[in-house]
């Protein structure tokens, strides 16, 4: 415990003297090592630091320390603490008289109060995400939030894909593609925010024209000069994640290479290359011998699969492709899925073999 004191007390005397930024290392060297609540150790420390701070300049320096604490409270869905922080970071505006800093502030913490709002009706599915992570009514409805209240595509788009909304779904499981169509999804996001409203309206316009984007440097005539008419519209994007997603290779995704178990006697060996993978197996049936079959799919940086199921060697009367979708455990120890075909649903789990 002796390490715990002296970061606490350094985490102390720094907050006190108005030096925000030695009070957070302190407070991340006590959470890497003892079992604390990061966040609110840093709510509080923020307080007690503002209180110190009387220089103009010095407010405005907090309230950009303060903005990515902003930013994990949302990204932890804990909306008191960020509706705290955003008080406080207002509050650190006002002193520092930076006209900008404080209509920016203001907007966040409004945007704050909406995402919020939406949280409290997702919880439900949230709690049965919790307990059937491939349910995809669940998905559809966290997906929908994470995506449209949110802003988080990088999650909420793989939700989507295993979802229960048609019209979601399609536009989701092209933008999982090896290489997406950028033009497409412009399209099929930007068609999907005319039926939304406010802030879901927003964030489905500014993903669309962060793949217009992309699309631009290929188009020419008319095409061309109505997507560079909706960029023109929306000159600020919202969306960080996509910057990153045509370089698929250089993100970091679970890791599911190696043997793993459908049912005894049938084990399938996944190669993965980043977000892609293929799995293959060759087993005996007891009636119809030798089968072979392969499945192509992608998994998300949160653990969902979204993957299609082949035979390429089985009877005639056998289902020839399938559909899949599925989680990877916590533990990365097993996947729980669904398989559609022949008209029906059918639950699958994988585990891994050692």
């Amino acid at each position: 415990m002796g390490r715990f004191v002296l970061f606490r007390i350094a985490r102390d005397i720094a907050s006190q003297q108005g030096d925000l930024v030695t009070a957070l290392d302190a407070i991340d060297r006590i959470a890497g090592e003892f079992d604390t609540d990061k966040l609110q150790m840093q709510v509080d420390a923020a307080a007690t630091a503002i209180k110190a701070t009387k220089q103009p300049k010095a407010n405005q320096a907090i309230v950009g320390v303060l903005a990515p604490l902003i930013d994990q409270a949302v990204a932890d869905d804990r909306y008191d603490i960020a509706k705290s922080i955003a008080a406080l970071a207002l509050g650190c505006a006002k002193e520092g008289r930076d006209g900008n800093q404080i209509k920016q502030i203001a907007a966040g913490a409004k945007e704050i109060e909406e995402i919020a709002s939406a949280f409290e009706k997702v919880k439900e599915a949230v709690v049965v995400l919790n307990a059937k992570p491939a349910d995809p009514a669940a998905n559809a409805t966290v997906g929908r939030f994470r995506c449209f209240a949110k802003g988080d595509w990088q999650s909420g788009v793989s939700m989507l894909a295993i979802g229960i909304d048609t019209d979601f779904k399609e536009v989701a499981l092209l933008e999982l593609e090896e290489t997406p169509d950028a033009l497409k999804l412009g399209d099929g996001w930007w068609k999907i925010s005319e039926n939304l409203e406010g802030i879901a309206k927003s964030r489905a316009q500014a993903h669309a024209v962060d793949w217009y984007r992309i699309a631009l440097p290929g188009l020419n005539g008319l095409s061309k000069a109505k997507i560079q008419k909706r960029v023109a519209e929306h000159p600020e994007t919202t969306d960080a994640n996509i910057k990153t997603r045509p370089a698929k290779a250089n993100q970091s995704y679970p890791s599911i290479k190696g043997v793993w178990q459908e049912v005894p006697g049938v084990l399938f060996e996944i190669a993965q290359q980043g977000q892609q993978f293929t799995a293959t197996t060759i087993y005996k049936d007891p009636k119809a011998g030798e089968i072979r079959a392969i499945v192509k799919g992608t998994i998300s940086k949160d653990g969902r699969i979204v993957a299609m199921f082949f035979h390429t060697k089985a009877p005639p009367n056998w289902t020839k492709e399938q559909r899949r979708e599925g989680l990877l455990s916590a533990d990365m120890k097993t996947i729980h899925g669904r398989a559609f075909f022949d008209g029906k649903q059918h639950e699958f789990v994988w585990t891994r073999q050692e």
